[in-house]
C-alpha cells in the first residue's frame, strides 16, 4: 500500500489539517537489557527482541481551534496510532504514549491568535 495523503492517525483521527511540517520516523528502536562490559573492555549485549517505533512530529503555525482539536486526540495516556512506514511503503499500527509537548511560541496579532509551531514525540511500547 502506498502512501495515502496522511503520515499519521492517532485514535482513528487523520492530523491533515494542517499536515506535519516534519515528520521524522525511527522504525525500529534497538532495546538492551542488562548489558555490561566485562573486564577486557568487550561490551555484552543482550538485545530486546521487542523493537517499537518512534516518531517526532513538528506541526506548522495553526489556529487555537486547530490545536485543540489535536490536543483532545491527543490527550489520553494510551494511543492507537496509525503510521506511514517508509521503509515498507505501508501504514502500521502500534500502541504508542506521548512525552511532553512542546509549545514553542504562542504569537498574537491583534485579535487573531494561533500557534506558531509545535512538536510532540510518540513512542511506542
Amino acid at each position: 500500500m502506498a502512501f495515502n495523503g496522511y503520515y499519521i492517525k492517532i485514535n482513528g483521527n487523520k492530523f491533515t489539517n494542517p499536515m506535519p511540517s516534519k515528520y521524522k520516523l525511527y522504525p525500529k528502536i534497538i532495546q538492551d537489557m542488562d548489558s555490561e562490559r566485562v573486564a577486557s573492555g568487550e561490551l555484552h549485549r543482550n538485545i530486546l527482541p521487542h523493537s517499537p517505533p518512534k516518531i517526532e512530529l513538528e506541526f506548522p503555525p495553526m489556529t487555537f481551534e486547530q490545536f485543540r482539536t489535536y490536543m483532545s486526540v491527543m490527550d489520553h495516556n494510551n494511543l492507537s496510532v496509525e503510521y506511514y512506514d517508509y521503509t515498507s511503503d505501508s501504514y502500521k499500527t502500534w500502541n504508542m504514549y506521548h512525552n511532553d509537548i512542546v509549545i514553542e511560541e504562542i504569537n498574537t496579532q491583534g485579535k487573531i491568535h494561533y500557534i506558531d509551531r509545535w512538536v510532540v514525540h510518540l513512542i511506542g511500547y
